[in-house]
């Protein structure tokens, strides 16, 4: 059996679903969401994170709903320091 490709979203690409005011991107991303079965996909606690703080309380519930079947990868010591190194190197702000 062929092995899925493992995908991280991250929530810019989950919230792109939803976004009509670019609607290429908005496209380009449903187009994703309707094969999304032939990856294998995951999200972060970070991500959930960040929905949970979407204003719009029916987007935030859309958005949940779209993640709801995803994998939930764990913020760990390992996560932690591979991020301080990425604040390090300038390839990511620190805040």
């Amino acid at each position: 059996m062929k092995r899925k490709i493992k995908v991280y979203l991250d929530t810019s690409v989950i919230s792109a679903y939803f976004d009509k005011r670019n609607p290429e991107r908005q496209f380009l991303t449903g187009l994703f969401f309707k094969r999304i079965e032939i990856f294998d996909t995951y999200v972060s606690e970070v991500v959930l994170a960040e929905i949970d703080d979407t204003r719009d309380v029916q987007l935030r519930g859309k958005i949940r709903g779209k993640v709801a079947s995803l994998k939930i990868l764990p913020i760990d010591e390992e996560s932690r320091t591979l991020a301080d190194e990425y604040i390090k190197q300038k390839a990511v702000p620190s805040d």
